[in-house]
């Protein structure tokens, strides 16, 4: 609606003089002014809602567990002096994360390896919050089977935990959501770990005794099996998850997943038992740790040709985290060792000291409470 005359009137140094509005141009003026504020606030609000959230400065926790010392130690990754360490059972190897990150899940192993069996069985899985730094449950295998070593959930499935024990050759099967055992079924003899297909419908396992095979995750029928002629200490898929990676003496063998035909075969130098490789996540480079030689071999997964070797302690595993350019690698020396936190784009590495025979390595998006 056109107006006679406007809202506010000039003063002669040509300000606007609020005095001169009348009763009705003031009520006017405030409902505009209380419009605009209203805009503001919606827009600043809005653009919160869309803005990127500010990662916390200590980042992600790491999970070591320290094998000889019976705990699980979370180090937050900016800043790995801050650590807390969580008791667990005797001689704990593995660690597999839930996928809200909120709880850990620890096999008590109980023996020293699966070719080393000093020790004493253990028949437990710990359950660590990792919010709160403490285990807040434990898993019991069924009566008669012992030694957990292998852990998994299986795709598509999270609330499964699949456990092998290698004293009973059984895989039990865990619902973390009641913490009860929801069915189990045998296992080929010698079964020390396994990893899944990206569907969960198979798992791949392996006896160190050189043995690799296919398992259909539901019913436990083996599939296909793999006489590899020397011992195998691991598997991993390569960086696409098309084939898997399999670490067998003297050599890494690329397995097509279907059949275990090889795809590719490549001698290591100085024939050394390779252990739990992982492959970078742009297909460039196999990282192959050797306990024995105190190494990790990086291979061009395209030729087999050695790129550098590095000397790092004594490598078990290599594992990639949530930071892209990272591989962290678990050494297991009793005495005292570390991780090596290897830098994927230079290949340099640099070590977390203060850890003692560090075995399973894992991630979490969550922190404990007062980091």
């Amino acid at each position: 609606m056109a107006r006679d005359r406007p809202l506010l009137k000039p003063r002669s140094n040509g300000a606007l003089d609020a005095e001169a509005l009348d009763d009705e141009a003031w009520r006017e003026l405030r409902g505009t002014m209380r419009l605009i504020v209203i805009g503001v606030i919606a827009l600043l609000i809005g653009t919160t809602a869309v803005r990127p959230s500010v990662s916390h400065p200590h980042s992600y926790s790491i999970l070591a567990v320290e094998e000889m010392l019976g705990r699980v130690t979370i180090l937050a990754s900016a800043d790995p002096q801050i650590r807390v360490s969580i008791p667990v059972g005797f001689k704990p190897h593995e660690i597999v994360v839930s996928a809200d990150g909120k709880a850990a899940y620890v096999s008590n192993f109980g023996l020293n390896d699966a070719e080393n069996r000093n020790g004493t069985p253990g028949d437990t899985v710990s359950v660590i919050d990792i919010e709160h730094a403490r285990v807040q449950a434990e898993l019991h295998l069924p009566q008669g089977l012992k030694a957990p070593h292998g852990l998994g959930f299986r795709p598509q499935n999270g609330r499964e935990l699949f456990v092998n024990a290698e004293q009973g050759d059984q895989m039990v099967v865990f619902d973390t959501s009641r913490n009860q055992v929801k069915r189990a079924f045998a296992l080929p003899p010698g079964i020390h770990n396994f990893i899944f297909s990206e569907d969960g419908d198979a798992l791949f396992a392996f006896a160190s005794t050189g043995t690799v095979y296919r398992i259909d995750s539901e019913s436990g029928r083996v599939r296909v099996a793999r006489d590899m002629g020397a011992p195998v200490r691991g598997l991993a898929w390569t960086h696409e998850g098309r084939e898997l990676i399999a670490a067998v003496k003297g050599k890494i063998v690329i397995l097509n997943p279907t059949d275990l035909s090889t795809a590719k075969q490549f001698s290591l130098p100085g024939a050394p038992q390779p252990f739990y490789c992982a492959a970078s996540p742009d297909g460039r480079m196999i990282f192959v740790p050797s306990v024995i030689d105190g190494t990790v071999t990086v291979l061009n997964p395209m030729d087999g040709v050695v790129i550098r070797t590095l000397t790092v302690g004594t490598p078990l595993r290599v594992v990639l985290s949530p930071d892209p350019d990272l591989a962290y690698v678990a050494n297991v020396s009793p005495k005292g060792s570390s991780i090596t936190v290897l830098h994927i784009s230079t290949l340099e590495t640099k070590d977390i000291v203060g850890l003692r025979d560090v075995n399973g390595l894992a991630f979490s998006s969550i922190l404990p409470i007062g980091w």
